[in-house]
């Protein structure tokens, strides 16, 4: 039996041997750049050694390193159910679900890393930032809040708390919009929005339909100095300003739209003072997007543009990066360099909503409808609620011929119609499939619509700005 282990044993020592000069050559590999030469070696040392998490641990780094985001998931899961108190596993487990986009699905992995381990910084950024993308903003502030104590050098930290309060201040000033249509809140919100924008006009002319709704909004008249400083009248604003000091006070009853409106500037001038700390910090991906963010929402896609492709030279596998170029160009109707964007985006996040939507919409404004549909069809299946899509839909069926299927899409898409191209496809689409009745009201309902906007433009048209 002596002699028997002994025969034994030089066998299991050269295995070992060989085991880790193949682990050494992958790790080096991983640390020259090169993942993907990397991962069939550690599968073979999987395949070799099944019974030890670590080579799952290192085969599934390789393979998040090459953006093999799904895979990882797999092995990192593997490596859990031989260690399930593996901390390593659920930080790639949740680092990957991030990366593909699905922030629901990376929140309790990170959760677990940080009950382990609470003071794994890269855990708790992570997991502020998946709790952001899943809307549980409140959670994701307190997580953001902790981050900065540890990370106050952060561009991550302070542009993702930004981005929240924004969130709920966008939250908070659609219920005023929605619940208290044409009131003096709600012109001061749309006034506050342009002036952000810096559309110093459109803002004037929004503050002084507020002001003509009734008592001062607080912040209506500082908004209005605002524009003035900026539109060369230092003297205007000093004035306006002074008359701040008479504005209502914001109450605290949710019933009543001051306390809404409260919220809002609330977190808009948090998300200010976040981006402030932002700005303080030195050059960022995260600075570039928030520039171009802000350059979008104000209609000058062009320069936003050049932002976009200022962040992706820091970081050119950023993907909110290249989603916004893609989104900036679309808006220019600049679609031919937009698909091979968007289908290396596909590739990474191939379930992201957005990523489909915009491929398919991208298809459909280049005449190809027949392409487009299975694209925003993966969106909607993704997120059922996106009207965009469904109005997208609605309209490839259309144009493919397909009216009869196109309607249902179409019905439910006429709630975010901005300018009545959605009413009017589903008339088209009713008189198609010889619906008289119907699409003869439909008809009627888009005359009205029609009208109802050129009623809204003629009352936000742009006034002269004069002395207060």
């Amino acid at each position: 039996m002596i002699l028997a282990g002994c025969l034994v044993l030089p066998t299991v020592y050269g295995q070992e041997i060989d085991l880790s000069r193949e682990a050494q050559r992958a790790s080096q590999l991983v640390k020259a750049g090169k993942p993907r030469e990397a991962i069939p070696i550690y599968f073979r040392l999987v395949q070799s050694a099944p019974d030890r998490p670590e080579f799952l641990i290192d085969l599934c780094v390789a393979e998040f390193k090459a953006k093999q985001y799904e895979d990882a998931i797999q092995h990192a899961g593997a490596a859990l159910k031989l260690n399930p108190n593996s901390s390593a596993a659920n930080l790639f487990i949740g680092a990957s679900y991030l990366e593909l986009g699905q922030h629901t699905n990376a929140i309790t992995p990170l959760q677990r890393v940080l009950a382990v381990t609470p003071s794994d910084r890269n855990a708790r950024l992570m997991l502020a930032e998946a709790l952001s993308g899943a809307a549980r903003y409140e959670e994701a502030i307190k997580q953001f809040r902790s981050a900065a104590e540890v990370l106050p050098s952060s561009s991550r930290v302070w542009y993702g708390l930004g981005q929240v309060y924004d969130a709920l201040a966008k939250q908070a000033c659609q219920e005023v919009e929605s619940k208290f249509p044409d009131s003096a809140y709600a012109w001061a919100v749309a006034g506050d929005s342009y002036l952000r924008e810096r559309r110093f006009e459109s803002a004037y002319t929004a503050y002084r339909q507020s002001l003509g709704k009734g008592p001062a909004v607080p912040g209506v008249h500082a908004g209005l100095a605002r524009v003035y400083s900026e539109t060369g009248h230092p003297d205007w604003a000093e004035k306006e300003q002074g008359f701040e000091s008479t504005a209502i006070k914001a109450g605290n009853n949710s019933s009543e739209p001051s306390a809404s409106y409260l919220r809002c500037t609330t977190d808009r001038k948090l998300a200010d003072e976040s981006y402030d700390r932002l700005a303080q910090l030195p050059p960022s991906v995260e600075s570039y997007l928030h520039a171009a963010k802000v350059l979008d929402a104000g209609g000058r896609h062009r320069e936003a543009v050049s932002e976009w492709r200022s962040g992706l030279q820091l970081a050119p596998e950023n993907v909110p990066a290249q989603l916004g170029l893609a989104w900036s160009l679309y808006q220019l109707r600049d679609y031919e360099p937009v698909l091979p964007m968007l289908a290396r985006l596909l590739e990474i996040q191939p379930q992201s909503a957005e990523v489909n939507f915009l491929y398919g919409a991208t298809l459909l404004n280049m005449e190809k409808p027949d392409a487009a549909v299975s694209y925003l069809q993966a969106a909607l299946k993704q997120s059922p609620q996106m009207r965009a899509a469904e109005a997208a839909l609605g309209q490839a069926l259309l144009r493919c011929g397909k009216p009869e299927q196109a309607i249902p899409y179409l019905q439910a898409a006429l709630a975010e119609d901005t300018d009545g191209d959605t009413h009017f496809q589903l008339f088209r689409a009713l008189q198609l499939t010889g619906k008289t009745d119907l699409a003869k009201q439909a008809f009627a309902d888009y005359q009205q619509f029609r009208a109802s906007l050129s009623q809204k433009e003629r009352k936000e048209q742009l006034e002269a700005i004069t002395a207060p």
